[in-house]
């Protein structure tokens, strides 16, 4: 059975990080899992690995044989391109991890995310793409086509000085002085507030918690919801939208029963409010 997470959180980084873990895994040695969650500018693209791996052509084209129509690998493309400035590795680094099947006219040269090559090698990074060449695993294009298999080096979200590029440093701090834009800090979101007209139900506003005190900010056109994969359900099972079973039994109003909110997680499955 995949993990369940639970949004208990522990004192490992409690300033930076919302600590989540698992629930203990019966299937591991009743193991818990930590699930790190960005708790500052950038979110988790402040405090993770960096890394840069691309999805195949057949897992995007997928989700629009799912229903999701224009979401395929061709309308993708142009996209991966306009988020990034491709950093092309110098010729030990290339050398070394194998970045001859890297393509730069697939890569973006623009974007406000950097991205570049890993620093700081040693002979052993170096030791396993041959190794895996050697066994038929090796990759032999560039993987941003999307039919790359095998091993090949993953690129990082770096800039060419090896500073990490977040969500934050990329969008927010380029933007930051805009007078249509106000960022608070230490602000918590408790839910979106909805209201209902002939049958269709709109949110409204959001209430949040700052300094000890409720908040409620009104939206004139729309709300964007973008807490992550853990947080995003969170916060729509506080307002009302989710499993009517899970939502009664803690007490919460149901605005739209919707069970498949909180669950298919793909590291697990999550219902943030058992």
């Amino acid at each position: 059975m995949p993990p369940r997470i639970s949004l208990a959180t522990d004192d490992r980084s409690p300033t930076y990080d919302w600590c989540f873990k698992t629930v203990p895994q019966v299937n591991a040695n009743n193991r818990v899992v930590a699930q790190p969650r960005g708790k500052l500018l950038g979110g988790s693209s402040s405090i993770n690995f960096m890394m840069l791996s691309h999805a195949s052509a057949v897992d995007v084209d997928n989700w629009e044989k799912l229903g999701n129509r224009g979401w395929n690998f061709k309308t993708m493309k142009p996209y991966y391109k306009k988020f990034e400035t491709y950093n092309a590795p110098n010729e030990v680094l290339e050398k070394t991890l194998g970045g001859n099947i890297f393509d730069s006219s697939l890569h973006g040269s623009s974007g406000p995310v950097q991205i570049t090559w890993p620093h700081g090698t040693s002979e052993v990074d170096g030791m396993w793409r041959p190794t895996l060449q050697a066994l038929g695993l090796g990759a032999e294009e560039d993987p941003r086509r999307g039919s790359a298999l095998g091993g090949y080096p993953v690129l990082k979200y770096i800039d060419k000085a090896a500073k990490r590029t977040t969500a934050a440093t990329a969008f927010y701090i380029p933007n930051a002085g805009r007078s249509n834009l106000s960022v608070l800090t230490n602000a918590h979101v408790n839910r979106i507030l909805f209201e209902e007209h002939s049958g269709i139900i709109d949110a409204s506003a959001v209430s949040f918690s700052f300094s000890d005190k409720e908040y409620v900010v009104s939206a004139s056109r729309e709300i964007i919801l973008c807490a992550g994969s853990f947080q995003s359900p969170q916060i729509l099972e506080l307002s009302g939208i989710g499993s009517k079973e899970i939502l009664t039994k803690h007490g919460m109003k149901l605005v739209v029963d919707n069970p498949n909110v909180g669950e298919n997680l793909q590291v697990g499955t999550l219902s943030v409010l058992e």
